[in-house]
């Protein structure tokens, strides 16, 4: 009777012992395939954060030398108008107070 018991025990054993491949073996052939897509969705990730950063950069310095631009023009148009510059400055001024005066 004790070697039945011993028996059934190991058989039990090895049933579970078997089971656990089993599961074990079909987390595996689930989890392959899903670790791959999320290491390409992480991949994917990256190289669109890195095109989002060059093109921050790419805007922050046609901003920059626009800016130059702009300023240069802005200094060459006040050297040649200087009168209508000054003109130009006053009736934005007064402009200027009107809008806050009406606040």
């Amino acid at each position: 009777m004790n070697d039945n018991l011993t028996a059934v025990k190991a058989n039990a054993t090895a049933l579970s012992n078997q089971a656990k491949d089993v599961v074990e073996d079909a987390a595996n052939a689930v989890a392959a395939p899903v670790a791959d897509k999320v290491k390409e969705l992480q991949k994917d990730g990256y190289a669109a954060i890195d095109k989002a950063a060059d093109t921050y950069h790419d805007v922050q310095e046609r901003t920059v030398k626009a800016g130059a631009r702009a300023a240069v023009a802005t200094d060459a148009f006040v050297q040649e108008n200087p009168w209508r510059s000054t003109f130009i400055a006053g009736v934005i001024g007064v402009l200027a107070g009107v809008i806050i005066t009406r606040r």
